[in-house]
């Protein structure tokens, strides 16, 4: 089931029309249209909250990434309502970051679990925060993987009113593209 599941996530960003930016400098791959889904309990109830107006840069040679949200693209799942409403700081979260490997692989490779950490900026706000990192190889097209991120991040941190639990879920699922020579 698993397995299903992933699959179809997989096609999914494969068929959901991602924009793609490659910039000249070095290594470094922008995509715009990546996913975030923010996750938590509210009582009996699991609420859930997704922008798919992410945008990442990533730097296959040292690891490092920008990701970019703006929260109003974010939205609790069911509603039109904007996170605007939801918000009382500035509306671009900024994460600045390393994943846990000395470089991103996009030729063929097991899938990678490593660590992520960086800082969190939120207006005037800076935090620290980690998480858990997962690279699955899929060459498919000019697709080589891809790439989640999970966080458990208290909802302040995003200046989000959360109902619930003092710590939600933040994960991340994007595209990486194929390297230019490959």
């Amino acid at each position: 089931m698993k397995r299903r599941a992933k699959f179809l996530a997989i096609m999914l960003l494969l068929w959901s029309g991602t924009r793609l930016l490659a910039q000249n400098e070095g290594q470094i791959y922008r995509t715009m249209n990546g996913q975030l889904t923010i996750t938590g309990s509210v009582g009996d109830s699991v609420l859930m909250m997704r922008s798919n107006d992410l945008v990442i840069s990533l730097d296959y040679e040292s690891a490092e990434l920008v990701i970019r949200l703006n929260k109003e693209t974010l939205g609790r799942e069911g509603e039109t309502e904007s996170a605007n409403s939801l918000s009382n700081t500035s509306s671009e979260v900024l994460f600045k970051g390393k994943l846990g490997i000395d470089y991103v692989i996009t030729q063929k490779h097991p899938p990678l679990d490593f660590e992520v950490e960086g800082y969190l900026f939120n207006g005037n706000e800076k935090s620290f925060v980690t998480g858990n990192g997962h690279l699955e190889h899929i060459h498919a097209n000019e697709y080589a993987c891809i790439l989640n991120l999970d966080f458990f991040i208290s909802p302040d941190l995003l200046s989000i009113d959360w109902p619930g639990e003092e710590k939600v879920k933040v994960q991340i699922i994007q595209t990486v593209l194929k390297r230019r020579d490959e």
